[in-house]
């Protein structure tokens, strides 16, 4: 009886009815990361075994795309929940370096702890491992950028 296959980087996975989901991207000991062409998503090793057709995911490409794009769109809410006036605001590298002083769909004015106003797009933010609002800069670097600004008046 041939051994059964185990789940490695580049491998095809497929769902119970034995359409193919995607292609692992990566295994580790947590994790499964499979690639379904739309999204990457992670799967608990358990999630995954085998049958005659080779590696067997139980769930399907569907379920699994709606599940990462359920994902995404909770992470923008959550997001967009925190870009308001007086959310404290992280660097990249763990520091607070401000709060939000206003926010629109394009820009987010940062008050530093020294009162000086930076305008930052939008976009320049995210979730937190924490759940805290993190800018995409380092402490250093962002303080370096409004070191020659005047506090706002």
């Amino acid at each position: 009886m041939p051994e059964a296959p185990t789940p490695v980087a580049g491998a095809t996975i497929f769902d119970p009815q034995g359409a193919v989901i995607g292609t692992i991207e990566m295994v580790t000991a947590d994790v499964v990361v499979v690639n379904t062409g739309a999204h990457t998503v992670g799967l608990p090793p358990a999630a995954v075994g085998s049958n005659e057709k080779g590696l067997v995911a139980s769930t399907t490409k569907a379920d699994l795309d709606a599940a990462a794009e359920k994902a995404q769109a909770d992470a923008a809410a959550q997001l967009q929940a925190l870009l308001v006036a007086g959310t404290v605001v992280n660097s990249s590298d763990g520091q607070p370096v401000g709060t939000i002083k206003q926010a629109d769909a394009e820009f987010v004015t940062v008050t530093t702890s020294k009162g000086v106003d930076a305008k930052l797009p939008a976009n320049a933010f995210s979730l937190g491992e924490s759940g805290g609002l993190t800018l995409a800069m380092t402490a250093e670097n962002f303080n370096a950028a409004v070191a020659g600004s005047a506090p706002a008046p």
